[in-house]
């Protein structure tokens, strides 16, 4: 099982694991939408929004595909090929696009943060201060990469303890 981001040239595959996904539920009202999409529509929900696909050698089985609204994301079309639904594959795409969109918005966060030391701190220091900040930043990287791997060793791969501690920092 490989995941990556969905590109445009994903669209027809992935338009086919949407269809084969919506198309295998039990219709409890009118056709879901998503039996709607057309490869124009799906290619430019990749181009706006992004997501991520499961592919098994060249074969696209699962997709997430994400969509701005505002100043958050949604995820839409969480789809997987029928033979694959209940294998994990599902879980797999959502953990790794959730932890994209929490690393968008980590980055957003520390563009925000770059922008305070010349605001707060004369021109002739405005370097040492970001370059101190750029050492501790490292130091800190280096301890939850290792942290990190210890705590998924100690939960058998449960993120939970992980995503915890990532909003606690933040305050």
């Amino acid at each position: 099982l490989n995941l990556r981001p969905v590109e445009p040239a994903d669209a027809p595959a992935v338009l086919d694991v949407v269809r084969a996904a919506f198309a295998a539920r039990p219709q409890a009202g009118p056709p879901p939408a998503a039996l709607a999409e057309t490869v124009e529509s799906i290619t430019e929900r990749i181009a706006t929004g992004g997501g991520t696909v499961a592919t098994v050698g060249d074969r696209v089985i699962a997709v997430v595909l994400t969509r701005q609204a505002g100043e958050s994301s949604r995820l839409e079309r969480v789809s997987v090929l029928p033979e694959w639904q209940r294998s994990g594959v599902a879980t797999a795409v959502l953990r790794e696009t959730v932890i994209g969109l929490a690393l968008a918005g980590h980055q957003a966060f520390a563009s925000n943060l770059l922008s305070i030391p010349p605001d707060r701190f004369p021109k002739r220091a405005v370097g040492s201060v970001i370059g101190l900040g750029g050492f501790m930043s490292g130091i800190g990287g280096m301890i939850m990469a290792k942290s990190t791997g210890l705590v998924l060793d100690a939960t058998k791969g449960n993120y939970t303890v992980i995503f915890a501690v990532c909003t606690s920092v933040y305050f």
